[in-house]
C-alpha cells in the first residue's frame, strides 16, 4: 500500500496473490509504480486507486482471477497508467474507472475474458474489458479487448469520456457501448465478431 502525499513506492518483479483485500493500492496523492508484478487471486481488485493526487503505474504486469469489482479500480480523482501487461479472467470488469476528475489510460494491453454478470444500477450487466462511469476520463490505444462478458468498451453518465483508438475489440458480447449520455469516441479500430453489436449507443 502506497498512502499519502510525498509517498513515492516502487515495486519490481514482485508475485501478489490471494490477497483478502486489493493486492496493491495507492491513495491520498501517493505515488506508486509497477513493473513486472503478478497479482492474481485478490478478493476484491488488483489494483487500486483513489484520490486526489494519486498515480499509479503498470508496466509489464499481469492482473489475473480477481473476485471483486475490477481487476484495476480507479477512482476519487486518482490517475491510474496501465502500458504492456495482461489482464485476463477477472469476475467483473477488467479495468473500472469512476468519478470526475479520475483518468485511466491504458496502452498495449491485452484485456481478456472478463466472465462476471455484476448488475449496474440500471438493471442491465455492465461488467466491460474496460468501463469508465459516473465522470471518469478513460485513453485506450493499442489494446486487444476481446472476449469480455458485457462489452469491450463500456462508457457511461454524460460528464464520462472514453477514447478509443487503433484497438481490437472482438468476441465481446458488445465492441464498444456507450450509453445514458457518455461520450464514446472510436478511432482506427477493428471491431468485429462481437455477439450482439459491434458499436451501441444507448
Amino acid at each position: 500500500m502506497a498512502r499519502g502525499i510525498f509517498t513515492n513506492l516502487t515495486v519490481k518483479e514482485c508475485v501478489v496473490k490471494d490477497s483478502a483485500d486489493a493486492g496493491v493500492s495507492v491513495w491520498g496523492g501517493a505515488v506508486l509504480k509497477m513493473m513486472e508484478v503478478s497479482i492474481t487471486g485478490c478478493k476484491t481488485v488488483g489494483i487500486s486507486g483513489s484520490g486526489t493526487g494519486s498515480i499509479g503505474t503498470a508496466e509489464r504486469c499481469q492482473i489475473r482471477n480477481c473476485l471483486g469489482e475490477a481487476g484495476v479500480k480507479t477512482s476519487n480523482r486518482a490517475t491510474i497508467h496501465i502500458k504492456y501487461s495482461q489482464i485476463t479472467g477477472n469476475m467483473a470488469s477488467g479495468i473500472a474507472a469512476s468519478n470526475t476528475g479520475t483518468c485511466v489510460v491504458v496502452s498495449h494491453c491485452e484485456i481478456l475474458d472478463q466472465y462476471g454478470k455484476a448488475v449496474g444500477g440500471s438493471g442491465v450487466s455492465t461488467t466491460a474489458g474496460i468501463k469508465v462511469f459516473d465522470g471518469a476520463a478513460a485513453a485506450i490505444t493499442n489494446c486487444v479487448v476481446n472476449k469480455n462478458h458485457c462489452a469491450g468498451v463500456c462508457a457511461s453518465g454524460p460528464t464520462t469520456r472514453a477514447i478509443v483508438s487503433d484497438t481490437e475489440l472482438m468476441y465481446n458480447d458488445k465492441g464498444a457501448w456507450g450509453f445514458d449520455g457518455a461520450h464514446l469516441q472510436v478511432e482506427r479500430i477493428d471491431c468485429r465478431n462481437n455477439t450482439s453489436a459491434n458499436l451501441s449507443m444507448s
